[in-house]
């Protein structure tokens, strides 16, 4: 509850600052006993609050999580792989009945698939999918933007695209907070040098919006752009529910992202009612780097008080509530569909909108306190 107020810092303030003063009770002197008493009832304090019971968070919209398990080690497809795969992504999503009439959800993950936001043999069968399962389909694709640069048409975006009930697309999210040496080589002119050994690190563009996508049924945005060459493969309009007086909101963070909390709660203050998070673990292979990612992403809704549905290409997928809590998830190194249920929130956290004002006043009065400490040793000697 403390990080609604002062985000990841204040935990850390709390638990730093009952081992000071355990240190302190150790010392010899006058206030040793106050001292230890002090942290004794910090603490006790602390354990009543972990035990408070958390109200349960009322969930009613539905949401589909694939997590395929694609091997990291095979990001060239042959067509008939790329048809095959495509096709059980869609009959896997297509699983779970609909208990209501409202759009529901399909994630598909950041994965080592080669999806292009722009190839109608990806494009048809997930319009498809989204107008036979009443759903906002959320996918990782690589978005595509044309340039006048020689040699180099388009700037390439690790990207996550929208397509609504209707068939048609509402919008894509392109990552902005790439991982260095990983998606781009920063000061890249700089590291000249290190062409031998970063030739397999990915060139992709920068995004530039923290978008908030209003998932209306109709009229929606302009239909997905085709590559030069390609006929666009519009799809017939499909039955969608009735669009709601109150148009209902998400935001997308790719992966390394959910690591910042200042900028996932930019999404939040900018409107969005819940929070996706499609990520690809695998490479982290059996490690604890997995397991530490997803409780990154709980710290994240906890701070802007959101649910937060993730799915990942080997794990773990998971629903998260409000208060942090794994309300479903899978195992990780394995194939898995996960049919879960989370809600629309409206209300903002003080973290929300003020950020780490906390860390800023710690390290303010952190330097206030070196300078006033220095000015009295100077006037001492």
């Amino acid at each position: 509850r403390l990080a609604t107020v002062t985000g990841v810092y204040g935990v850390s303030f709390v638990i730093i600052a009952v081992n000071v003063l355990f240190a302190f009770a150790s010392l010899k002197g006058p206030i040793r006993d106050r001292v230890f008493l002090a942290a004794m009832s910090v603490a006790l304090v602390l354990q009543s609050l972990s035990v408070i019971h958390l109200p349960l968070a009322v969930a009613h919209q539905q949401v589909t999580l694939l997590q395929p398990n694609l091997p990291m080690n095979d990001s060239q497809w042959t067509q008939d792989e790329f048809d095959k795969n495509v096709t059980e992504f869609a009959r896997k999503s297509s699983t779970g009945a609909q208990s209501s009439n409202e759009p529901k959800i399909i994630l598909w993950p950041e994965s080592p698939a080669p999806f292009y936001e722009n190839d109608p043999k990806l494009r048809v069968p997930v319009m498809t999918l989204a107008g036979k399962q009443n759903a906002f389909v959320v996918m990782g694709v690589y978005g595509l933007e044309s340039r006048q640069v020689p040699g180099q048409p388009y700037d390439v975006y690790n990207s996550a695209l929208i397509i609504a009930p209707n068939g048609e697309r509402l919008g894509r999210y392109d990552k902005i907070h790439l991982v260095p040496f990983g998606e781009y080589v920063p000061f890249k002119s700089m590291f000249f040098f290190l062409d031998s050994i970063t030739h397999d690190v990915g060139g992709f563009s920068r995004g530039t919006e923290r978008k908030v996508f209003k998932l209306n049924t109709a009229p929606l945005a302009a239909p997905m752009p085709d590559m030069p060459g390609m006929e666009h493969n519009a799809m017939p309009p499909t039955t969608a529910s009735k669009q709601a007086s109150t148009p209902k909101t998400l935001s997308i963070i790719i992966c390394y992202e959910a690591v910042f909390p200042d900028e996932v709660r930019q999404f939040v203050n900018n409107g969005a009612q819940v929070l996706l998070n499609i990520s690809n673990d695998g490479w982290y292979g059996p490690l604890g780097a997995t397991r530490q990612h997803l409780n990154i992403v709980r710290m994240r809704a906890i701070e802007n008080h959101r649910w937060l549905l993730r799915a990942t290409n080997t794990g773990i997928t998971a629903t998260i509530d409000p208060y942090g809590r794994l309300i479903s998830q899978t195992k990780i190194d394995q194939a898995a569909v996960l049919h879960s249920q989370f809600e629309y929130l409206a209300d903002t956290t003080f973290y929300t909108h003020h950020g780490d004002l906390f860390a800023y006043l710690c390290a303010i009065i952190t330097l206030v306190t070196m300078l006033i400490t220095f000015i009295g040793k100077k006037k001492t000697n």
